[in-house]
């Protein structure tokens, strides 16, 4: 990883993750095909990693090759993961219904990836929910175009209980002349060679109440998913640290000369690269450190003391004393908290 990768538009981990086990379910071996497009598998399993963007494309477009499935994005979507887009998923889940739920996605959306934007505007009768996406030069881009669309429709669907059709769906792309799969799937008339790809809804649909609302939760999750969204903007050394630290935290406290080493400068050099991006190497590791705790405190598979280890701390009264100054409750209660237990 280089200085030149990180101002490339980035995407999670977690979303690629998800892309590598779409493509298991298919039959097709996903880690195999994302080596050879270029994915560190590695950084795979990092919970606040990101990788170049154009790597989702490269992904689905090799899958959908070797496996002689022009339709693989529509497939591919179909394995759905709710928790696949991360904190982005958590804030709409809690939101009150499907209008505020597209509201807070066009809003967390940089949560998830630099690569795409989302608005809601209104059209005739309700909404037109529009997803942009950076792909300057990318070619074939029905594949990822097809499987973000799919997956956001089944979280929606998943979120509100229902069976949504959109009153329009919209796509980039030429059409592709498979009418009835696109029929099932989406249940709504389909325009090809669109300005944008987005799905209109009506205002009686925007009005649905969500299963998971829950309003005491949603501004903790708002505030998580807006500390990811501005960690896909900062500045190269600063993104470069964050996602080495994150790497290397399993295996005890990184230093800042290790992680200098790794960017192979000089520790004077990186400590004076850091600084003129504003910041130190203690606050990034510490803030690190925070937001991976709340996420694996988030998964109750994770005891307490297999959190403190993969952050890298000595020991669970360590984790406890950062829990308490980070979020002024120990780790055990922030654990209740985020999963709202009494």
């Amino acid at each position: 990883m280089n200085g030149a990768d990180t101002l490339k538009p980035m995407t999670s981990t977690m979303w690629l993750r998800y892309m590598v086990e779409a493509i298991n379910s298919s039959g097709q071996d996903g880690s195999d095909l994302a080596r050879k497009v270029g994915i560190d598998l590695d950084m795979l399993q990092v919970p606040e990693g990101a990788l170049a963007d154009q790597l989702c494309y490269d992904l689905l477009n090799a899958a959908a090759l070797e496996s002689g499935n022009r339709d693989f994005g529509l497939t591919a979507a179909n394995t759905f993961k709710p928790t696949a887009i991360g904190a982005l998923s958590y804030s709409m889940m809690t939101a009150e219904n499907l209008d505020a739920a597209l509201t807070r996605c066009s809003n967390y959306i940089g949560s998830l990836t630099s690569a795409t934007s989302a608005r809601l505007i209104t059209a005739d009768g309700g909404k037109r929910f529009e997803i942009h996406f950076q792909h300057a030069g990318l070619p074939e881009v029905r594949q990822t175009h097809e499987f973000c669309c799919l997956f956001t429709l089944n979280f929606l669907r998943w979120i509100t209980g229902q069976e949504l059709h959109p009153l329009e769906t919209t796509f980039t792309h030429g059409d592709p002349k498979r009418p009835e799969i696109y029929r099932r799937l989406f249940g709504s008339p389909i325009v090809f060679e669109a300005e944008c790809v987005a799905m209109h809804f009506s205002n009686a649909q925007l009005a649905i109440p969500l299963i998971t609302a829950d309003a005491s939760l949603a501004s903790i999750h708002d505030r998580f998913a807006e500390e990811r969204m501005q960690q896909f903007g900062v500045a190269p050394y600063t993104q470069q640290s964050r996602r080495l630290i994150a790497k290397l935290l399993p295996d005890g406290e990184p230093s800042r000369n290790d992680i200098a080493l790794r960017l192979n400068l000089t520790d004077r050099t990186f400590q004076r690269r850091l600084q003129e991006e504003g910041t130190q190497f203690s606050d990034i590791l510490d803030d690190v450190r925070q937001n991976m705790a709340r996420i694996y405190l988030a998964n109750e598979n994770i005891s307490l003391h297999e959190a403190a280890c993969l952050l890298g701390f000595s020991g669970q009264s360590s984790f406890t004393r950062a829990t308490n100054r980070w979020f002024n409750i120990t780790p055990r209660e922030l654990r209740l908290q985020i999963n709202k237990r009494p």
